[in-house]
């Protein structure tokens, strides 16, 4: 929760930097803003793939845990759990995709 409250509040900063520097909320006008901010635009990308969950961002970590914490195991005592990557990660990794 943690990550989703500094990229979402990141995001939010972003818009209204947008909003600041073009003084309308029309998005046909927003054409061109990388050509005039090109490091705004990497930055916002960051935070917008972060968003998302793309491994290697803050992201990913909440999206990796759900994940695991969504697939069933072989219970192997004192709480250990154990299922072959291959029965779990298609169907998971392709509704994250998805989503």
């Amino acid at each position: 929760m943690l990550s989703h409250g500094i990229v979402s509040g990141a995001l939010f900063l972003c818009v209204g930097v947008v909003y600041d520097r073009m003084h309308t909320r029309e998005i046909a006008r927003y054409g061109g803003l990388v050509n005039r901010m090109p490091l705004y635009a990497v930055v916002f990308m960051v935070f917008t793939l972060a968003s998302v969950g793309l491994p290697g961002t803050s992201g990913f970590v909440g999206e990796f845990l759900v994940m695991v914490g969504a697939v069933p195991g072989q219970h192997l005592g004192r709480g250990l759990h154990r299922a072959p990557a291959s029965s779990w990660a298609p169907p998971t990794c392709s509704g994250s995709i998805a989503a």
